[in-house]
């Protein structure tokens, strides 16, 4: 078995403000659930069936995910359907994954034992179709590039499944047989988004090596940067953080050379919701760096 981490919820923080997630961390969720004690060795893909889960109406199943199994969340995360409605509810372990196994990769055998070594994703969806949208997506899959990074979970990403391959074992988890529980969960998403699919959409927000020097830039530096049409260690650290999270194609330029680019900010903005004007912001420097700096 591969060596576990055992991640802080701290740790765990930064690693999603660093992959660019689009998080709102619901009120207390850093002392909710149970530590890592025997690592986040994996984590489960599921969808929350509500029928009221249409795009314009954010997440509708946030009282249930936050009530339902008080005082633990129903999962560590619930993914609404519009900018803004991606909610992180329990930094620590939580019921999520319910029976299944066994689970060599993991060490665990057959029964409800997943949840306290797997972080559990619902994804708010009525379940039917081919529904999950983009936004959904992209946050899922920056949140699962953040936990593999973190925990270090093995390159072939054989640790991030759906609820279903939990549940029915066997070769989705790479086991010889299908164990007791298969079929106990209809996972009817999972003809559209299966584990391959969720493993190739969280390749593209890893971080092999960051470019950003971990500096928060002033933003009054690169507006002056700007204005004169011109680069500074500001605007350098600008680009390197947004090609880190994948927002901007290009390598950055040395140090010096590397102006603001304008339209990787705006295309940031717009794929977390806040005003797309191509302009440092408080707002984007919150989503960008995980605070502001004036």
């Amino acid at each position: 078995m591969q060596m576990v981490k055992i991640p802080t919820r701290a740790e765990i923080r930064q690693a999603l403000i660093d992959h660019g997630v689009d998080a709102k961390f619901y009120k207390g969720w850093e002392s909710k659930g149970r530590d890592w004690t025997n690592g986040m060795q994996a984590c489960v893909v599921h969808h929350t069936s509500t029928a009221s889960a249409t795009e314009g109406k954010g997440a509708p199943s946030l009282y249930w995910a936050v009530t339902a199994f008080a005082p633990m969340a129903v999962a560590n995360q619930l993914v609404g359907k519009d900018p803004g409605s991606n909610w992180y509810l329990s930094a620590g372990a939580t019921y999520h994954s319910g029976d299944g196994g066994p689970w060599s990769a993991v060490g665990v055998g057959v029964g409800n034992v997943l949840h306290w070594r797997a972080w559990g994703i619902e994804i708010d969806d009525p379940g039917i179709s081919k529904t999950i949208n983009k936004y959904q997506i992209e946050q899922v899959a920056r949140t699962l590039a953040a936990l593999w990074d973190l925990n270090e979970w093995p390159e072939d990403g054989s640790r991030i499944i759906t609820n279903g391959d939990w549940t029915d074992s066997g070769p989705f988890l790479g086991e010889k047989n299908y164990g007791p529980y298969r079929y106990r969960k209809n996972d009817t998403l999972r003809q559209f988004y299966d584990q391959d699919f969720w493993r190739n959409e969280a390749k593209k927000y890893r971080i092999k090596k960051q470019m950003w020097d971990g500096t928060i830039p002033r933003r009054a530096a690169t507006e002056a940067a700007i204005a004169r049409d011109g680069a500074n260690k500001a605007t350098w650290r600008v680009a390197c953080r947004l090609y880190d999270l994948g927002a901007r194609d290009r390598m950055p330029a040395e140090l010096g050379k590397q102006k603001c680019p304008k339209g990787a900010v705006k295309n940031f903005q717009e794929s977390v919701g806040i005003r797309a004007n191509g302009k440092p912001t408080e707002e984007t420097w919150i989503k960008l760096f995980g605070k502001d700096k004036p």
